[in-house]
C-alpha cells in the first residue's frame, strides 16, 4: 500500500502540469494488472477515491489504452455523481433505500454547522454551489472570532483544520449580527490602506463573500426549505448591504491578447504532452469558456462546417443556468487549431 501511494504521487507530479483527471492520458499510466495468487490477472484494474472512500476496480478489459478511456469516463461520472450512482449505472448494483425517520426541530441553540447540515440536506442548492456558499459563510464567521479572540499562527497548527472547522461549526447563529457583519465589511476593505487599487481588490472580494454567504440565508430557496432548524428572528446578513464599488471600468491587464497568443501556440503546440494545455487556453482566452466548461466539453460540440461552438447539457455536463446554453462563433484560425 505504501508503494502503491509512493507512485501515486509520483505520477500526480509528473502529470502535474500537462494532463488533469478528465485525461485518458492521466489514468494511462495508472491502470494495472493485478496479481493474484501468484498469477497476474488478465483485465486491467484501476484505483479510484471519491468522497474519502477509495476503491479498486475492474476495468473488464485487458487493452490498456480501452482500459485508460474506461477509467477516465468512470472518474467523470463518479466527480460528479458519487459512489451509490456509480455503482447503480456501471456496477449494476441497486442503491439500498434508505428509510427516513423524522427528525425533532431545533429551537435554541442553532450553531453554524446545524444551520450549514440542514441547509445542505434540505434546500433547493445544489451541492457544489452550497460547498461554495458555505465556504464563504465559515470564512466571515472565522474572521469575526478572529475580531474578538485573536489568533495565533500557531492555531491551525496545532489544531489542524478538523478543530478549526469544528470551533466555527459551534458558533451561534444568532450571536452572528449584521452590526458585526457590517464592522467586519468595513475593517476587511480598510486593511487596503490608502492604495486606491489594492482597495478596489479589497472592496470585490468582500462582496463576493458577502454575496455567495447572504445566498444561504435565501428565503425562497433555503430558508422556507428547512425542516430541521429554526432559525432566529434576525438573520446575521439582514439588511447589510454590499460595499459600493466607486470604479467598475476595466483598464486592461497590460497584456497584449494576440501577443499573448501567439506565444502560447508557439510553445505549446510543439508538444503533445502540451496540447491539452493549449486547448485550455484557446477556449479560455478566445471564447470566455468557465473552467468547467472547458473540462467538460466534447467533440460534438464543435461545428467545422458552421465555424461555432455550442455550450449544451451533456452526459457530464449541467449547465451552470439555463441562459448559459449558447452558440459561439469561432474564429476560423482557431478552429482549424482544433481541427488539427
Amino acid at each position: 500500500m505504501k508503494l502503491d501511494k509512493r507512485l501515486d504521487k509520483e505520477l500526480d507530479k509528473g502529470a502535474a502540469s500537462t494532463v488533469t483527471k478528465h485525461s485518458k492520458a492521466y489514468w494511462l499510466p495508472r491502470v494495472y494488472r493485478p496479481v493474484i495468487a501468484g498469477k497476474q490477472v488478465d483485465n486491467y484494474c484501476v484505483r479510484m477515491s471519491c468522497g474519502g472512500l477509495q476503491r479498486s476496480l475492474s476495468l473488464r478489459t485487458p487493452n490498456r489504452e480501452t482500459a485508460a478511456q474506461t477509467a477516465r469516463d468512470w472518474y467523470v461520472y463518479l466527480s460528479t455523481n458519487g459512489w451509490a450512482a456509480f455503482d447503480a449505472t456501471y456496477r449494476g448494483m441497486t442503491p439500498a433505500p434508505t428509510i427516513r425517520t423524522p427528525r425533532a426541530v431545533k429551537f435554541r441553540g442553532v450553531t453554524v454547522g446545524d444551520f450549514l447540515t440542514a441547509a445542505r440536506n434540505e434546500s433547493d442548492l445544489a451541492h457544489k454551489t452550497f460547498d461554495d456558499y458555505a465556504r464563504c459563510l465559515r470564512f466571515i464567521v472565522s474572521e469575526l472570532r478572529a475580531m474578538t479572540k485573536p489568533r495565533s499562527r500557531h492555531d491551525y497548527r496545532n489544531g489542524g483544520r478538523k478543530a478549526w472547522a469544528a470551533a466555527i461549526d459551534a458558533t451561534h447563529l444568532d450571536a452572528i449580527t449584521p452590526d458585526q457583519i457590517r464592522v467586519w465589511k468595513r475593517a476587511y476593505v480598510a486593511r487596503a490602506g490608502h492604495d486606491e487599487l489594492l482597495r478596489r481588490r479589497y472592496t470585490v472580494s468582500c462582496n463576493s463573500y458577502l454575496r455567495r454567504a447572504r445566498a444561504l440565508f435565501s428565503k425562497s430557496k433555503v430558508i422556507a426549505k428547512l425542516r430541521t432548524v429554526k432559525l432566529p428572528a434576525v438573520l446575521p446578513f439582514d439588511g447589510v448591504e454590499l460595499e459600493r464599488r466607486t470604479d467598475t471600468k476595466f483598464y486592461g491587464c497590460g497584456v497584449d491578447a494576440v501577443t499573448l497568443l501567439r506565444a502560447a501556440v508557439d510553445e505549446l503546440s510543439d508538444h503533445h504532452d502540451s496540447v491539452e494545455m493549449l486547448k485550455v487556453f484557446l477556449l479560455a482566452i478566445t471564447l470566455g469558456l468557465r473552467r468547467r466548461e472547458i473540462d467538460m466539453l466534447e467533440w460534438q460540440s464543435f461545428d467545422f462546417v458552421a465555424g461555432t461552438l455550442r455550450i449544451m447539457p451533456t452526459k457530464w455536463y449541467q449547465l451552470k443556468t439555463p441562459e448559459s446554453a449558447s452558440e459561439l462563433p469561432v474564429e476560423p484560425e482557431v478552429l482549424e487549431l482544433f481541427r488539427g
